[in-house]
């Protein structure tokens, strides 16, 4: 590191030019990315992008279907705690994928991105995979790094599961 002068002030250059970012991405996230068009499963974890997507339109359509029955059961016609509880799963999901992927977690999200889902999902179904998803991602971070990362894959699969779980729990009060 080399020094400049700046007026009265030494000021410290900094020389260091950063790696491209998908050289950097094991920094980040503690493991390898998948390139658009790998074939190969994320990680030899059994999650493949079908199995991802899926999962994104199944709470994508939760979402809006909650949000239309909140709507529809609420004097002011606008969304209540419990469409906002799904969103943020589906935000919580979607930014686990979009950090694997390297990409935006409202491009993912967007309709034309994601595979039409045929009929109603079904809820304990999804919540089934993403808890099994979370637990394979929280192994092989654990293996890979040793720890479980906080803010990092598994730890936002795991979030989207609460509160999906949270979501069928206070339904069936």
């Amino acid at each position: 590191m080399s020094n400049q002068t700046k007026g009265l002030f030494s000021v410290p250059k900094n020389d260091y030019v950063p790696r491209p970012a998908e050289n950097q991405r094991h920094l980040r996230f503690g493991t390898p990315g998948v390139a658009e068009n790998d074939e190969v499963r994320i990680h030899g974890e059994g999650i493949s992008r079908e199995e991802q997507d899926r999962n994104l339109a199944e709470l994508k359509v939760l979402v809006r279907e909650r949000q239309r029955q909140e709507c529809k059961e609420r004097e002011d016609h606008k969304p209540g705690p419990q469409s906002a509880n799904l969103a943020s799963a589906l935000g919580k999901y979607a930014t686990a994928i979009a950090q694997e992927r390297l990409e935006n977690p409202s491009d993912l999200t967007s309709s034309q991105n994601l595979p039409p889902v045929q009929q109603h999902p079904d809820e304990k179904e999804l919540l089934n995979r993403l808890n099994k998803e979370a637990q394979t991602r929280q192994y092989v971070e654990n293996y890979e790094m040793e720890k479980t990362m906080k803010g990092g894959l598994s730890a936002n699969v795991k979030s989207a599961a609460d509160k999906l779980e949270n979501d069928l729990n206070a339904q069936h009060k």
